[in-house]
């Protein structure tokens, strides 16, 4: 019997939680996992209450009111239980052992510290999915951009993407750097026959293989499956999407 795959799950709000563990339980459903968080606090956000022009406007119609430290910690503590309500609940949904720890910083920098503690780190940050709720995400199909670059562990990323689309389910947008345009269409081809796929159903992006991945190349993505490689340098992570790194 295989051993289970390690997923760590990086989060910095009960939202996020609630769209990563929903793709969780898509990974659950392909293979054995363990599952761990780590809950980022925004340090940002503590910072910013510490200037003396913060403001705060607790309700439409309200008044600007000062913007105290001792208010994020708390709304911060209160995030981090309804996080670990979220995954106790799912633990025991699917029977898979898990813990969660509390960091402060971002969580770009959070993710980078992560390196070699999980074979598969589900990146959720405030607003995934911008503008769909879990039922409208459930009605549609969504869209998976797989970073793919030739190398192992983008390999090991198209396996998980075809699980994940076909369980949620999900189409397929490759993205591909390439030196030059032949380049492009080896790799796209090479890709497609992992896939089991066509080029009716998959879609092609080609990116400059100069160039490191942005989020400009994934507009459009509700869920973004990369090898750890592709944004392990990178200081600016993908917005209103999941990341999904593949080591």
């Amino acid at each position: 019997m295989a051993a289970p795959r390690k997923v760590l799950l990086v989060l910095d709000s009960a939202l996020a939680a609630a769209a990563a563990l929903e793709l969780s339980a898509a990974l659950v459903r392909a293979a054995a996992v363990e599952l761990d968080a780590l809950f980022v606090e925004n340090a940002a956000a503590l910072d910013a209450a510490a200037l003396p022009f913060a403001r705060v406007l607790r309700h439409p119609g309200g008044r600007w009111e000062p913007l105290e430290r001792g208010t994020i910690e708390d709304a911060l503590r209160e995030q981090a239980r309804r996080v670990q309500r979220q995954l106790d609940d799912f633990t025991g949904r699917f029977n898979v052992p898990s813990m969660m720890r509390i960091v402060r910083g971002s969580i770009a920098a959070a993710t980078r510290g992560t390196a070699g503690a999980a074979d598969l780190v589900l990146v959720g940050a405030v607003a995934p999915w911008p503008g769909h709720s879990p039922a409208r995400r459930r009605a549609r199909r969504r869209v998976l951009a797989v970073v793919y670059d030739d190398s192992e562990a983008s390999i090991r990323a198209l396996g998980v993407a075809r699980q994940l689309a076909a369980d949620l389910p999900a189409s397929i947008r490759l993205v591909v750097p390439a030196s030059s345009a032949d380049d492009f269409r080896r790799r796209f081809a090479a890709a497609l026959r992992r896939l089991d796929g066509d080029r009716q159903a998959t879609v092609g992006q080609q990116v400059d293989a100069a160039d490191a991945i942005t989020p400009q190349h994934l507009v459009g993505a509700d869920i973004v499956v990369a090898p750890w490689s592709a944004f392990a340098s990178t200081p600016t992570l993908p917005t209103g999407a999941l990341l999904l790194l593949v080591r």
